[in-house]
């Protein structure tokens, strides 16, 4: 395997972001915006108020943008204008991200009255109606342009503080916080040192976007003509030019060119504040389960050539793996080959097993049959069941099999269930989905799975975290078992569970393999569970098979060093008589 990439440093998640090609795009633009409208009195001939022409005078060689209805150059006036539209945007963004931070990190952390109270504040600043407020305080107070960024400021900071708000809340009930309060660290330390670098990606984002909103709030702010009447901005440069006739006279310059700029700077706000929140915010990564399509190649030409001159079985294998590679793009751009060369298979009601230690490849393969791989994933080989090759028939050829074909046990219970449905709803889903089932008949079947992995059928009616965690695992291989598949995946299954639930599982997966004829392909590094569960297994090391064959073979008799160093580094594996199932005492 690729040796890792080094982990970039803070200061280097800029290089990060810009090699997004949108957020590259975006911040040339801004950086664009911000370099002509600092540098205007080096670019231009003019000031923002020079008479410079005729009135309405069409572009030209020596003034591209044209003259608007007194004669000043437009070019000029979008130049200057671009000073007060992203000083505002700005300054107001950063009003309303000191508001809003302060607020929703408060209140998410604090939590009780303080959040009741400050939410409270939140809500009712929501819903008040922003411009005619603004208006209102205009007309009161003037539209200075102190004025401008304080009313857009303190009416945009709710979003900001709701957004925080929500994300601190869910901080605030990880373990490590918890431990952290355990130790004595106080409010103040806590936010800053645990808190805020959890929600700071997303305060940098949303603060990014607000520039943008308050550019176009600020424009329209102009348009209605409250707008600085001392200082041109291209809000007040649209509102001159309806209100002095530029579209009755045909001169559209005067009103396209400060339009187009507001909404180039705008889109290019929206695209650097989102490459922000998905580069910084490790939680938006791409993960496994991604709707987003991974990059499929053709197989190898030696391979492929092979395959053809290989006389065909009388009998395909029911899913067979051939020369599977899988390389990973990380975030600081390198490419990681995980999966190499792995081929195996698997006959009906076999049960085989991939065995190794973390980090091997083992769960990338296993998520390379069902074509759950992240997009930033690149895939070359063939994944075959009954003889069809599941990768060269795309995203579509994938979703004829997952579940109603070749179904799965995820690593973790408690995440294999939404925690807003009941087990019950979540049993019958499948059987609706994928076998038209009515409501009362896939409720009856799903009455009879639980059932079947030994659990009361009071199980449907409850959710997720009132179960055990051996009987939210039984529930998830009853799901599994929905729409009655050939062949099981079983990603560690029995993770985080007590050594007899472990047990009881792996027996439960045994019986139901014989009693339904199901193929199982296990993925675990207990090797006690391989004996219980599976005749057969291959050990993975660094995205490779080094070694396969039968679980005694490879205990009794490995050949290779890293397979001696495995098995002996295990407890003693169990015996398991074949015909009974049960543990053969030492």
């Amino acid at each position: 395997m690729s040796a890792p990439a080094k982990r970039p440093r803070p200061g280097s998640q800029l290089s990060w972001i810009l090699r997004d090609p949108r957020s590259a795009v975006g911040a040339a633009v801004l950086a664009l915006a911000v370099a002509v409208t600092v540098g205007a009195p080096l670019l231009t001939g003019y000031g923002p108020f020079d008479h410079a022409g005729q009135v309405f005078g069409a572009p030209s060689g020596a003034h591209p943008f044209g003259l608007d209805d007194l004669g000043q150059d437009v070019l000029t006036q979008v130049l200057y204008g671009g000073r007060i539209s992203l000083l505002v945007g700005i300054t107001a963004a950063l009003v309303a991200a000191v508001i809003g931070g302060l607020v929703g990190i408060s209140a998410g952390y604090f939590g009780g009255r303080a959040d009741t109270v400050l939410m409270a504040v939140t809500d009712y600043t929501l819903i008040v109606p922003g411009i005619p407020l603004m208006i209102a305080i205009a007309a009161a107070f003037g539209s200075s342009l102190a004025m401008i960024v304080i009313m857009i400021g303190v009416l945009s900071w709710p979003q900001t503080a709701r957004i925080l708000r929500s994300q601190v809340r869910s901080v605030r009930e990880r373990t490590y916080v918890r431990r952290a309060s355990v130790l004595g660290v106080g409010p103040a330390r806590m936010i800053r040192t645990h808190v805020l670098p959890q929600v700071a990606p997303l305060m940098i984002a949303t603060t990014v976007l607000t520039v943008a909103q308050a550019i176009f709030v600020e424009t329209a702010l102009a348009f209605l003509g409250l707008g600085d009447p001392g200082r041109v901005s291209w809000g007040s440069m649209i509102y001159n030019a309806f209100d002095r006739g530029a579209v009755s006279a045909g001169a559209w310059w005067a009103l396209i060119y400060p339009g187009v700029a507001v909404a180039v700077v705008v889109l290019a706000c929206s695209l650097v504040g989102q490459a922000i929140e998905a580069k910084l915010n490790p939680r938006s990564r791409v993960p496994y389960l991604s709707g987003k399509r991974f990059t499929v190649e053709p197989v190898a030409a030696e391979h492929a050539a092979a395959a053809a001159a290989a006389p065909a079985a009388a009998t395909p294998p029911l899913l067979a793996v051939e020369h599977l590679d899988v390389w990973m793009r990380n975030a600081a751009g390198d490419e990681l080959h995980v999966v190499r060369d792995v081929s195996f298979s698997l006959g009906r009601a076999d049960r085989f097993a991939l065995v190794g230690e973390s980090g091997s490849g083992k769960t990338t393969t296993l998520m390379s049959v069902l074509g759950l791989l992240p997009s930033n994933a690149r895939v070359r080989g063939a994944i075959r069941y009954e003889g069809r090759d599941l990768l060269a028939g795309g995203e579509a050829g994938m979703r004829t099999v997952r579940w109603k074909e070749i179904a799965m046990v995820f690593q973790g219970s408690m995440n294999s269930f939404s925690p807003v449905h009941t087990v019950g709803a979540q049993i019958v889903e499948p059987m609706r989905l994928h076998n038209g089932a009515s409501r009362r008949a896939a409720r009856a079947r799903a009455a009879e799975l639980v059932g079947m992995v030994g659990l009361p059928a009071t199980v449907l009616d409850r959710y997720p975290h009132e179960l055990s965690g051996g009987m939210r695992q039984r529930a998830a291989i009853a799901m599994a078992l929905a729409c009655d598949p050939k062949v099981l995946l079983a990603d560690e299954p029995t993770t985080a569970l007590d050594a007899m639930v472990q047990a009881q599982i792996l027996m439960l997966l045994r019986r139901l393999a014989d009693e339904l004829d199901i193929a199982v392909l296990l993925v675990t590094h207990d090797l006690a569970s391989v004996s219980l569960l599976c005749g057969e297994a291959a050990v993975m090391q660094r995205g490779a098979l080094i070694e396969q064959g039968t679980v005694d073979a490879l205990y009794h008799d490995p050949k290779h060093p890293y397979t001696r160093e495995l098995f002996g580094a295990a407890l003693d594996i169990p015996v398991v008589d074949a015909a009974t199932g049960k543990v053969v005492p030492a």
